[in-house]
């Protein structure tokens, strides 16, 4: 990391680049903090809002 080796996605994909910084810098809190289980209640509360999506739509 240190020796520049992701310094040519700075220019081809700056999303990619931040990515892996934060990937290599803290893998394990980095990944740990993007995967989470909803809680019943908020899957009810997200299938009753796209429920309702849906019947406007229809």
């Amino acid at each position: 990391m240190k020796n520049g080796d992701l310094d040519y996605l700075k220019e081809v994909d700056p999303t990619e680049y931040i990515y892996q910084i934060f990937y290599h810098w803290n893998q394990k809190e980095y990944l740990a903090s993007e995967i989470f289980d909803l809680t019943e209640e908020e899957k009810s509360k997200i299938n009753h809002q796209m429920i309702d999506e849906i019947d406007e739509e229809i």
